[in-house]
């Protein structure tokens, strides 16, 4: 696989890990309360992978990335037994010093329409000046 392949695939694992924490439903990935660690229960995280990722093993494969990608393993103790609702010897702790929710590059929003010969848009930041209008972006985000 080229390098940039490579890289393009790990953008692609961050943002949809990024989309997973944030969303209040999914079990597999969690914020910690203050948003600097990710908490991964990996059972949940098994299933999830299982319908996204043709490896035999989808947790090697995505415990692989996540130390390609840059992020490290910490004890369970660094977050509160409350933050976390699975046994402790099915939940890992991880930490990245660019990742974590309140980063200002994941409040982007990409705006476009695919058309036959190529991608068109525009990124748009929560404090863009300009915001077009699109179902994609909640109404209270500006």
């Amino acid at each position: 696989m080229a390098a940039a392949e490579l890289n393009i695939g790990m953008l692609h694992l961050v943002l949809e890990m990024y989309k997973m924490a944030s969303d209040p439903e999914n079990e597999s990935l969690q914020w910690s309360a203050d948003g600097s660690l990710l908490i991964v229960n990996l059972p949940a995280l098994a299933l999830h992978l299982m319908s996204l990722v043709d490896e035999e093993n989808p947790l090697i494969w995505f415990l692989q990335h996540m130390g390609g990608a840059g992020f490290v393993q910490c004890p369970l103790e660094a977050v509160d037994e409350a933050e976390y609702n699975t046994p402790p010897e099915v939940t890992r702790v991880f930490w990245h010093p660019q990742f974590h929710r309140h980063n200002p590059w994941f409040s982007y929003y990409w705006i476009g329409e695919h058309y036959a010969d190529q991608q068109r848009g525009e990124w748009l930041g929560v404090g863009a000046q300009r915001r077009v209008a699109s179902p994609m972006i909640p109404d209270n985000v500006e």
